[in-house]
């Protein structure tokens, strides 16, 4: 059941990528990496798998079509912020709750706050 649940899974995001632009793709696959870069950086053997890639691509491709979507609404100021924070929040619960282990979620945290410590 996992095995098919994993192709699925493989097929769809193939399928998926296909119909977005490359730029889009990249951007997401960077950012992709940076997670995968952050996790790696507290426990090297915690690495994504290719299924958690593949959701993570999906995802930030969504928030930036979501982002896009927003900057074309004509929203500006406060209102603005509030609707990228809200979508910023969304996308993090996603990640934590839905895509990364337990781990995963720890090592990414702890990279996240040494990251922002550096600043």
């Amino acid at each position: 059941m996992k095995i098919s649940m994993t192709i699925l899974t493989i097929i769809i995001a193939f399928n998926f990528g296909y119909s977005q632009s490359p730029r889009l793709i990249e951007k997401a696959n960077n950012q992709v990496e940076k997670v995968n870069a952050l996790i790696i950086s507290e426990a090297g053997d915690l690495a994504l798998t290719e299924t958690q890639k593949a959701d993570l691509q999906k995802l930030f491709i969504q928030k930036s079509k979501d982002m896009k979507a927003l900057k074309k609404s004509g929203l500006e100021g406060d209102e603005l912020k509030a609707q990228k924070k809200a979508i910023n929040k969304k996308v993090s619960k996603q990640i934590r709750k839905d895509i990364l282990t337990k781990e995963q979620n720890v090592a990414y945290k702890a990279a996240k706050r040494k990251r922002k410590k550096n600043k």
